[in-house]
């Protein structure tokens, strides 16, 4: 009896060991799943940041090529205003300056008109909106 008994205490202990170690191994597996969880969203969080850094890079790279452009752009047309710049001079030194003094004076001419033109024109639409007014 006694043998018995000793023995279902250790058919009992083994089977507590038993469920134990079943529990274990089910709480392993939910920390290995969990784990392997993490590990692909780690994995997928750094492809993705990866991916935005290359794309960042490359947008930079065309916007320093756009730089250079411009640059190189600017650069000529700076040559090109000094080449202007040059022959001016040397046209205004080759022009007569009666022929400049006349010059002078038909764009004062021109301006003068210009705004006796507007005057005239600003004064016809006042003496008609006054007109209109007192007609009615």
């Amino acid at each position: 009896l006694q043998r018995d008994e000793k023995t279902r205490m250790k058919e009992q202990a083994l089977n507590k060991s038993q469920q134990m170690l079943e529990e274990d191994v089910t709480r392993f597996d939910t920390f290995l799943q969990a784990n392997d969880a993490k590990a692909h969203k780690a994995m997928k969080v750094a492809e993705e940041k990866t991916k935005e850094k290359q794309e960042r890079m490359q947008k930079i790279k065309q916007m320093k090529q756009q730089i250079s452009a411009i640059q190189s752009e600017i650069s000529k047309n700076k040559e090109q205003k000094e080449e202007c710049i040059k022959y001016k001079e040397f046209l205004d030194k080759l022009t007569p300056q009666e022929w400049k003094d006349k010059q002078i004076d038909l764009k004062k001419e021109r301006r003068r008109k210009r705004r006796e033109d507007y005057v005239n024109s600003r004064t016809a639409k006042i003496n008609k909106r006054m007109q209109a007014d007192l007609d009615a």
